[in-house]
């Protein structure tokens, strides 16, 4: 059975202000056990609805078995599955990446490759399809072991932010 973890609960990631409207987003590393099944969400992060992600990566430790991972949003709180009705776009920033090979700090993996070139600048909520005003505590950012993982290892998330508008 899938298992859903949020991970910032104890504590919130660290999100620093530059004062310019950019955050910068430094999601507390966490270890897989090895024993997540498909459909495993570890939800990492809170961002605000209007929030336009800048860049977001992945920095890993090699997992050789762990060749689908997605990225996306979902509604705070609500359960794994959407069918409450809760919001969920579990590859709305990235779908089928990777974590078999190690991405080091400088060498991140694209947490957001599933956002076009059109779509770049949008908000959080432009890039899911639906209304920032209706998700006014936002969403939790979380990466989804789509195919399971079988290795135990370091996974982080980072990136940049900037204020919506």
């Amino acid at each position: 059975m899938a298992t859903d973890v949020t991970l910032y609960a104890a504590k919130d990631p660290a999100i620093r202000n530059f004062g310019t409207g950019v955050k910068a987003l430094a999601c507390e590393p966490f270890e897989t056990t090895g024993e997540e099944t498909a459909g495993s969400i570890v939800r990492v992060a809170k961002v605000n609805a209007d929030d336009i992600p800048l860049s977001l990566g992945i920095c890993n430790d090699a997992s050789a078995g762990t060749t689908d991972v997605d990225v996306g949003l979902f509604q705070i709180g609500a359960a794994i599955v959407s069918t409450t009705g809760a919001f969920s776009d579990k590859d709305c920033l990235a779908d089928g990446i990777s974590l078999a090979s190690e991405h080091l700090p400088g060498s991140e993996l694209s947490a957001m490759s599933s956002i076009t070139v059109d779509n770049k600048g949008m908000s959080f909520a432009e890039i899911a399809g639906v209304d920032a005003a209706d998700y006014p505590d936002g969403f939790e950012l979380g990466i989804v072991f789509t195919g399971g993982n079988t290795n135990v290892g370091t996974v982080s998330l980072s990136g940049l932010i900037a204020d919506g508008i």
